[in-house]
């Protein structure tokens, strides 16, 4: 059984229109984000996820809030943003390997 997400409605795709448009004019913290659209924050938090799977999303840990890449002064934003992603990947890498030693002693066990 494959279990995916719903497909996109018209008003979400509304709505994520509009966050595109809100973080292209200034920088927008969550709390924000959830007040404007109504939303709670793991819905914020997917309406980020994707615009930022199509837009240059800045969100670095020592500046709240998210905003687009726009011009060449966001560079260093947008460096520091690549380096907190690259970072969270390592460490989820790191959090895999005791689950994947688990996974292959039991499954030696089952064979």
């Amino acid at each position: 059984m494959e279990i995916k997400k719903p497909e996109m409605g018209e008003k979400t795709r509304g709505r994520l229109n509009e966050l595109y448009i809100m973080l292209q004019e200034r920088n927008y913290k969550k709390a924000e984000i959830m007040a404007y659209f109504g939303v709670g924050e793991r819905t914020a938090r997917e309406m980020i996820s994707i615009v930022s799977k199509r837009a240059p999303v800045i969100a670095v840990s020592n500046t709240r809030g998210y905003r687009i890449a726009k011009s060449a002064e966001d560079i260093d934003a947008v460096m520091h943003s690549w380096k907190e992603i690259d970072s969270r990947q390592k460490e989820l890498e790191e959090r895999k390997i005791p689950l994947i030693k688990f996974y292959e002693k039991q499954k030696e066990k089952m064979v």
